[in-house]
């Protein structure tokens, strides 16, 4: 199996490394249809931008846990849209 790979911003990083965040989200449009549903991962890696390297400092390895879909308010847009909901079980390991 293989790893799905995210790159976020600080923002939401920095809350997902506090705790504060426990799900990542991605819309339901056609490019995560294809990249998230019907396939198996080991993990999800959450990435600070684009480093040149994974450090602790701006990577996080989480156990992969499936997702469900759920509609939220988007923070950019005043209305509610569908996402993956991923949840982020578990401390991250290196």
């Amino acid at each position: 199996m293989t790893d799905l790979v995210l790159h976020l911003k600080k923002q939401w990083f920095d809350k997902i490394k506090s705790g504060e965040k426990i799900e990542e989200y991605r819309e339901t449009t056609e490019y995560w249809q294809r990249s998230i549903q019907l396939k198996h991962f080991t993990n999800i890696v959450l990435l600070r931008g684009y480093p040149s390297t994974r450090t602790p400092e701006n990577c996080m390895v989480f156990p992969w846990n499936g997702y469900v879909i759920k509609r939220i308010g988007s923070w950019e847009r005043q209305e509610m849209i569908e996402v993956f909901a991923m949840p982020l079980k578990q401390e991250p390991h290196p």
